[in-house]
């Protein structure tokens, strides 16, 4: 249902009759918290307890540009930085000549390409909607306890994927050149669902 909402509002502020203004450039840095879940189980790469999944909660810096075509419609181009967090998963039993790939580091970027759509409530305040597509580059370290038998085992997995993005989103202009921005976003991929909120600054130039 919320999908369906999503795609549904650009449609309403397109055909909405809304002032063309002058075109312009903007640019934003935004900071935020995101839960990310993975859709892929980690017992085939970790010594854990059956249908474990990534499942963890960081924060991210954004910073974006973007270009107004009209009053309600403009083009953006994002980088979004997370922070490394560390998932640690239950055993599924000990065995002690066997070192235990319990942990795991999740580093993630993400750079999407996104146009918004603008509702404006009153000369203030606004509603957008965001719809873009995103690549996410990421890094994995799965590691674990060191066994005096075996030694530790360390494995590395590095790899993208793009997907669809969609928000939603709350504008609160300052003065004529300053905004705030407070949004949600959320990313699906084949293996991540990233759900974010965050606060942004933003000034034309």
């Amino acid at each position: 249902m919320y999908k369906n909402t999503i795609r549904l509002l650009p449609i309403l502020f397109l055909i909405s009759p809304v002032a063309a203004e002058e075109s312009f450039f903007y640019g934003g840095v935004g900071y935020g918290d995101a839960d990310i879940k993975g859709k892929y189980s980690v017992e085939e790469i970790t010594w854990v307890s059956s249908n474990t999944r990534l499942d963890g909660s960081t924060n991210f810096i954004e910073g974006y540009i973007g270009y107004q075509v009209s009053k309600s419609f403009s083009l953006e181009f994002s980088h979004t930085d997370f922070d490394k967090f560390t998932e640690d998963y239950r055993q599924m039993m000990h065995i002690e000549f066997i070192p235990e790939n319990d942990t795991e580091i999740f580093d993630l970027k993400k750079t999407s390409l996104r146009a918004t759509f603008q509702h404006f409530l009153n000369d203030d305040f606004s509603l957008y909607a965001l719809l873009g597509y995103s690549n996410i580059k990421f890094n994995r370290q799965i590691s674990g306890a060191f066994s005096g038998t075996s030694g530790g085992l360390t494995k590395w997995n590095s790899d993208s994927e793009s997907d669809w993005s969609y928000g939603i989103g709350l504008k609160m202009k300052i003065s004529n050149n300053v905004s705030f921005r407070l949004q949600n976003k959320n990313t699906e991929t084949s293996r991540f669902d990233i759900s974010s909120l965050s606060l942004s600054a933003e000034m034309r130039f």
